[in-house]
């Protein structure tokens, strides 16, 4: 065998060989990023939580995590504030809590989020920095924490502060429709007074 017929021989094995590497690594690709259904996972929490009739559950949503090939499920649990379970799934076993930021710059992706924050402002408009304040109009701790919001407002005229709508709909039914009135009414903390924010925190919006 020549040599030129050896060398083409090992360039068509190569090629070969890249090839289905490449191909390997695309489907490895797709079934990483392949989410469960809400049905399929439906059938997970009822293989785990069905023994008990008293616990009930709502997908709310199921997403990729900042992990690569980890899956992140968010469910209300018996009507209440949302629960993160992270799961794999090659495996058969979640873990249940909150993924804390880690790492050189772990802020990093908060902030990038953040800037797509367009509600009601108030503060300089060449900002020094930014607080987006995240509020449900039918929550009681939100209503108690406006009068700090306010003096940090005072206090610090270079901030950027960004009202931004954020009904807790699993804990207050009235909250998603308080929001889309107080979008469309523009109301928020910096355009209405103390009082009548109050009012939208304590009183049942009615349809």
């Amino acid at each position: 065998m020549t040599l030129n017929l050896k060398a083409l021989i090992l360039l068509i094995h190569i090629c070969l060989v890249s090839t289905m590497a490449q191909a390997q690594g695309t489907v490895s690709r797709k079934s990483a990023t392949a989410l469960p259904t809400v049905t399929e996972i439906d059938g997970f929490m009822k293989r785990t939580f069905g023994y008990d009739p008293s616990i009930t559950w709502q997908i709310v949503d199921i997403r990729e995590s900042s992990i690569a090939g980890i899956t992140e499920l968010v469910a209300s649990m018996n009507k209440g504030l949302p629960t993160h379970l992270y799961f794999s799934s090659s495996a058969q076993s979640a873990i249940v809590g909150e993924m804390i930021p880690f790492g050189k710059d772990p802020f990093a992706p908060a902030r990038a989020k953040l800037q797509a924050a367009n509600g009601p402002s108030r503060g300089s408009e060449t900002p020094s920095s930014r607080i987006v304040v995240f509020t449900d109009l039918q929550c009681a701790d939100c209503k108690a924490a406006q009068p700090i919001v306010e003096r940090l407002a005072a206090d610090f005229p270079r901030v950027l502060f960004t009202f931004q709508q954020f009904p807790l709909s699993a804990k207050h039914p009235w909250a998603m429709k308080g929001a889309e009135y107080a979008d469309w009414r523009r109301v928020s903390a910096w355009t209405r007074s103390a009082s009548e924010l109050a009012r939208y925190c304590q009183e049942p919006m009615n349809e």
